[in-house]
Protein backbone atom coordinates (compact mmCIF):
# COMPACT_ATOMS: atom_id res chain seq x y z
CA UNK A 1 0.00 0.00 0.00
CA UNK A 2 2.84 2.28 0.84
CA UNK A 3 4.50 1.51 -2.44
CA UNK A 4 1.34 2.21 -4.34
CA UNK A 5 0.90 5.52 -2.58
CA UNK A 6 4.44 6.46 -3.42
CA UNK A 7 3.87 5.45 -7.02
CA UNK A 8 0.75 7.55 -7.17
CA UNK A 9 2.60 10.49 -5.69
CA UNK A 10 5.29 10.08 -8.36
CA UNK A 11 2.72 10.12 -11.11
CA UNK A 12 1.11 13.20 -9.68
CA UNK A 13 4.46 14.90 -9.51
CA UNK A 14 5.11 14.00 -13.14
CA UNK A 15 1.76 15.31 -14.11
CA UNK A 16 2.32 18.49 -12.16
CA UNK A 17 5.76 18.90 -13.75
CA UNK A 18 4.45 18.38 -17.22
CA UNK A 19 1.58 20.78 -16.56
CA UNK A 20 3.88 23.39 -15.18
CA UNK A 21 6.24 22.88 -18.16
CA UNK A 22 3.39 23.38 -20.56
CA UNK A 23 2.31 26.48 -18.68
CA UNK A 24 5.84 27.81 -18.80
CA UNK A 25 6.03 27.07 -22.52
CA UNK A 26 2.75 28.89 -23.10
CA UNK A 27 3.92 31.84 -21.03
CA UNK A 28 7.24 31.89 -22.91
CA UNK A 29 5.43 31.81 -26.20
CA UNK A 30 3.25 34.68 -25.09
CA UNK A 31 6.30 36.62 -23.96
CA UNK A 32 8.02 35.86 -27.25
CA UNK A 33 4.99 37.01 -29.20
CA UNK A 34 4.80 40.13 -27.07
CA UNK A 35 8.47 40.84 -27.69
CA UNK A 36 7.94 40.24 -31.42
CA UNK A 37 5.06 42.69 -31.44
CA UNK A 38 7.13 45.25 -29.54
CA UNK A 39 10.04 44.72 -31.90
CA UNK A 40 7.76 44.99 -34.92
CA UNK A 41 6.17 48.13 -33.53
CA UNK A 42 9.57 49.66 -32.89
CA UNK A 43 10.72 48.68 -36.35
CA UNK A 44 7.61 50.29 -37.89
CA UNK A 45 8.12 53.40 -35.80
CA UNK A 46 11.74 53.65 -36.91
CA UNK A 47 10.76 53.12 -40.54
CA UNK A 48 8.01 55.73 -40.23
CA UNK A 49 10.37 58.25 -38.67
CA UNK A 50 12.95 57.48 -41.38
CA UNK A 51 10.32 57.96 -44.11
CA UNK A 52 9.13 61.22 -42.54
CA UNK A 53 12.69 62.47 -42.27
CA UNK A 54 13.46 61.51 -45.89
CA UNK A 55 10.27 63.15 -47.15
CA UNK A 56 10.94 66.32 -45.15
CA UNK A 57 14.55 66.37 -46.35
CA UNK A 58 13.42 65.97 -49.96
CA UNK A 59 10.86 68.75 -49.47
CA UNK A 60 13.49 71.02 -47.92
CA UNK A 61 15.88 70.26 -50.79
CA UNK A 62 13.20 71.19 -53.30
CA UNK A 63 12.48 74.42 -51.43
CA UNK A 64 16.19 75.19 -51.19
CA UNK A 65 16.61 74.57 -54.92
CA UNK A 66 13.59 76.77 -55.63
CA UNK A 67 14.99 79.54 -53.45
CA UNK A 68 18.39 79.21 -55.12
CA UNK A 69 16.76 79.56 -58.54
CA UNK A 70 14.75 82.54 -57.35
CA UNK A 71 17.91 84.17 -55.97
CA UNK A 72 19.69 83.56 -59.27
CA UNK A 73 16.74 85.01 -61.17
CA UNK A 74 16.67 88.05 -58.88
CA UNK A 75 20.41 88.54 -59.37
CA UNK A 76 19.97 88.49 -63.14
CA UNK A 77 17.02 90.86 -62.85
CA UNK A 78 19.08 93.24 -60.69
CA UNK A 79 21.89 93.13 -63.25
CA UNK A 80 19.41 93.79 -66.05
CA UNK A 81 17.79 96.57 -64.03
CA UNK A 82 21.19 98.20 -63.38
CA UNK A 83 22.01 98.01 -67.09
CA UNK A 84 18.63 99.50 -67.98
CA UNK A 85 19.07 102.22 -65.37
CA UNK A 86 22.53 103.01 -66.73
CA UNK A 87 21.18 103.10 -70.27
CA UNK A 88 18.30 105.36 -69.21
CA UNK A 89 20.76 107.69 -67.49
CA UNK A 90 22.90 107.80 -70.65
CA UNK A 91 19.85 108.46 -72.82
CA UNK A 92 18.71 111.14 -70.40
CA UNK A 93 22.11 112.78 -70.59
CA UNK A 94 22.01 112.62 -74.38
CA UNK A 95 18.53 114.14 -74.45
CA UNK A 96 19.39 117.09 -72.24
CA UNK A 97 19.69 119.24 -75.35
CA UNK A 98 15.98 118.65 -76.02
CA UNK A 99 15.18 120.98 -73.12
CA UNK A 100 17.01 123.83 -74.79
CA UNK A 101 14.94 126.46 -76.51
CA UNK A 102 16.97 126.27 -79.70
CA UNK A 103 16.80 122.49 -80.12
CA UNK A 104 13.66 122.50 -82.27
CA UNK A 105 14.26 124.58 -85.42
CA UNK A 106 10.69 125.80 -85.53
CA UNK A 107 11.43 128.48 -88.10
CA UNK A 108 12.78 125.90 -90.53
CA UNK A 109 10.39 123.04 -89.89
CA UNK A 110 7.17 124.99 -89.48
CA UNK A 111 8.06 127.86 -91.77
CA UNK A 112 7.78 125.77 -94.91
CA UNK A 113 4.27 127.07 -95.45
CA UNK A 114 1.04 125.41 -96.41
CA UNK A 115 0.73 123.35 -99.61
CA UNK A 116 -0.62 126.29 -101.60
CA UNK A 117 2.37 128.35 -100.40
CA UNK A 118 4.87 125.96 -101.98
CA UNK A 119 6.09 125.48 -105.54
CA UNK A 120 7.25 122.25 -107.14
CA UNK A 121 10.15 122.50 -109.57
CA UNK A 122 11.50 119.84 -111.91
CA UNK A 123 15.04 120.98 -112.66
CA UNK A 124 16.99 118.74 -115.02
CA UNK A 125 14.62 115.85 -114.26
CA UNK A 126 15.05 116.19 -110.47
CA UNK A 127 12.02 117.19 -108.39
CA UNK A 128 12.27 120.00 -105.81
CA UNK A 129 9.60 121.47 -103.57
CA UNK A 130 10.30 124.92 -102.07
CA UNK A 131 8.25 127.48 -100.19
CA UNK A 132 7.43 130.73 -101.92
CA UNK A 133 9.00 132.65 -99.05
CA UNK A 134 12.42 131.11 -99.78
CA UNK A 135 12.16 131.70 -103.51
CA UNK A 136 11.16 135.34 -102.96
CA UNK A 137 14.20 136.31 -100.88
CA UNK A 138 15.90 137.76 -103.95
CA UNK A 139 13.10 139.91 -105.33
CA UNK A 140 14.84 140.47 -108.68
CA UNK A 141 15.43 136.84 -109.51
CA UNK A 142 13.52 134.48 -111.78
CA UNK A 143 12.70 132.31 -108.78
CA UNK A 144 10.90 135.23 -107.15
CA UNK A 145 9.02 135.78 -110.41
CA UNK A 146 7.78 132.20 -110.23
CA UNK A 147 5.82 133.12 -107.12
CA UNK A 148 3.76 135.69 -109.02
CA UNK A 149 0.49 134.84 -110.65
CA UNK A 150 1.96 135.60 -114.08
CA UNK A 151 4.92 133.22 -114.09
CA UNK A 152 7.44 133.65 -116.94
CA UNK A 153 7.88 129.88 -117.14
CA UNK A 154 5.29 127.42 -118.36
CA UNK A 155 3.64 125.39 -115.61
CA UNK A 156 2.55 121.80 -116.18
CA UNK A 157 -1.13 122.10 -115.28
CA UNK A 158 -1.60 118.39 -114.58
CA UNK A 159 0.62 118.25 -111.49
CA UNK A 160 1.37 121.98 -111.05
CA UNK A 161 5.10 121.54 -111.62
CA UNK A 162 7.46 124.13 -113.10
CA UNK A 163 9.79 122.43 -115.57
CA UNK A 164 13.26 123.97 -116.07
CA UNK A 165 16.02 122.48 -118.20
CA UNK A 166 19.02 123.35 -116.01
CA UNK A 167 21.64 121.50 -113.97
CA UNK A 168 19.86 120.14 -110.90
CA UNK A 169 23.17 119.56 -109.09
CA UNK A 170 23.96 123.28 -109.09
CA UNK A 171 20.36 124.12 -108.28
CA UNK A 172 20.86 122.38 -104.95
CA UNK A 173 23.50 124.95 -104.01
CA UNK A 174 21.10 127.74 -104.95
CA UNK A 175 18.50 126.39 -102.52
CA UNK A 176 21.17 125.94 -99.84
CA UNK A 177 22.13 129.59 -100.27
CA UNK A 178 18.53 130.79 -100.07
CA UNK A 179 17.71 128.61 -97.07
CA UNK A 180 20.91 128.77 -95.03
CA UNK A 181 22.94 131.61 -96.56
CA UNK A 182 25.87 129.33 -97.40
CA UNK A 183 28.06 129.24 -100.51
CA UNK A 184 30.48 126.48 -101.60
CA UNK A 185 33.98 126.68 -100.18
CA UNK A 186 35.75 125.16 -103.19
CA UNK A 187 36.26 127.69 -105.96
CA UNK A 188 35.56 125.44 -108.98
CA UNK A 189 32.05 124.82 -107.69
CA UNK A 190 31.72 128.48 -106.73
CA UNK A 191 32.66 129.47 -110.29
CA UNK A 192 30.02 127.20 -111.81
CA UNK A 193 27.46 128.43 -109.30
CA UNK A 194 28.34 132.06 -110.10
CA UNK A 195 27.58 131.44 -113.76
CA UNK A 196 24.38 129.57 -112.87
CA UNK A 197 23.30 132.49 -110.67
CA UNK A 198 23.53 134.75 -113.73
CA UNK A 199 20.87 132.64 -115.48
CA UNK A 200 18.54 132.83 -112.48
CA UNK A 201 19.25 136.58 -112.03
CA UNK A 202 20.40 135.91 -108.46
CA UNK A 203 22.47 139.02 -107.82
CA UNK A 204 22.52 138.27 -104.09
CA UNK A 205 24.20 134.91 -104.71
CA UNK A 206 26.78 136.51 -106.97
CA UNK A 207 27.57 139.14 -104.34
CA UNK A 208 27.86 136.47 -101.64
CA UNK A 209 30.36 134.50 -103.78
CA UNK A 210 32.35 137.67 -104.52
CA UNK A 211 32.61 138.51 -100.83
CA UNK A 212 33.39 134.97 -99.75
CA UNK A 213 36.08 134.14 -102.35
CA UNK A 214 37.36 137.52 -103.61
CA UNK A 215 36.68 139.89 -100.67
CA UNK A 216 34.90 142.22 -103.10
CA UNK A 217 32.20 144.65 -102.03
CA UNK A 218 30.03 146.27 -104.65
CA UNK A 219 29.39 150.00 -104.54
CA UNK A 220 26.39 151.48 -106.30
CA UNK A 221 27.13 154.82 -108.01
CA UNK A 222 24.26 157.13 -108.91
CA UNK A 223 23.95 160.72 -110.18
CA UNK A 224 21.21 162.93 -108.77
CA UNK A 225 19.36 165.75 -110.51
CA UNK A 226 22.00 168.27 -109.50
CA UNK A 227 24.69 166.19 -111.17
CA UNK A 228 26.25 165.07 -107.93
CA UNK A 229 27.67 161.57 -107.77
CA UNK A 230 26.51 159.45 -104.88
CA UNK A 231 27.81 156.10 -103.78
CA UNK A 232 25.96 153.57 -101.67
CA UNK A 233 26.61 150.10 -100.35
CA UNK A 234 24.32 147.38 -99.15
CA UNK A 235 23.58 147.47 -95.46
CA UNK A 236 25.61 144.82 -93.63
CA UNK A 237 23.40 144.89 -90.56
CA UNK A 238 23.00 141.31 -89.31
CA UNK A 239 20.15 142.01 -86.89
CA UNK A 240 17.53 141.26 -89.52
CA UNK A 241 17.40 144.74 -91.06
CA UNK A 242 20.26 144.47 -93.53
CA UNK A 243 20.11 144.12 -97.31
CA UNK A 244 22.21 140.95 -97.25
CA UNK A 245 19.59 138.45 -96.18
CA UNK A 246 22.06 135.57 -96.31
CA UNK A 247 23.87 137.11 -93.34
CA UNK A 248 20.68 137.34 -91.32
CA UNK A 249 20.09 133.58 -91.24
CA UNK A 250 19.73 132.38 -87.64
CA UNK A 251 22.15 129.70 -86.58
CA UNK A 252 19.57 127.42 -84.96
CA UNK A 253 22.14 124.78 -83.98
CA UNK A 254 24.08 127.32 -81.92
CA UNK A 255 23.52 127.14 -78.19
CA UNK A 256 21.16 129.84 -76.98
CA UNK A 257 23.00 130.00 -73.68
CA UNK A 258 26.23 130.83 -75.52
CA UNK A 259 24.38 133.37 -77.64
CA UNK A 260 22.99 135.06 -74.53
CA UNK A 261 26.45 135.16 -72.99
CA UNK A 262 27.83 136.75 -76.17
CA UNK A 263 25.03 139.31 -76.11
CA UNK A 264 25.85 140.14 -72.50
CA UNK A 265 29.50 140.60 -73.42
CA UNK A 266 28.53 142.90 -76.28
CA UNK A 267 26.29 144.93 -73.97
CA UNK A 268 29.07 145.18 -71.38
CA UNK A 269 31.52 146.34 -74.05
CA UNK A 270 29.04 148.93 -75.28
CA UNK A 271 28.53 150.24 -71.74
CA UNK A 272 32.27 150.42 -71.24
CA UNK A 273 32.69 152.26 -74.53
CA UNK A 274 30.02 154.76 -73.58
CA UNK A 275 31.43 155.36 -70.11
CA UNK A 276 34.95 155.92 -71.40
CA UNK A 277 35.93 159.60 -71.85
Amino acid sequence: AMYQSQQIDGNEWGTLYSTSSRMMDIRGMRDHEHLSEVERDLRCRVNLEKTVVEQRAASLQRQALKLARQRAFLREERKRARKEEKKIAEDKEKLEHVKKDDWFPEKYLRGAGKPHERIRLRVGGQMFEVSKHVLSLDSGSLLAALCNDESPLEVDREDQVVVVDRDWWLFRYILIFLRDGLVPEDRPTALQLYREAAFWRLETLQRAIEEAHLDLTRTTITVDEDGKVKTSKWNDDTDGKGDKFWKNKPNWWESQAKKKDDDKVKVCHSHVAVSCP
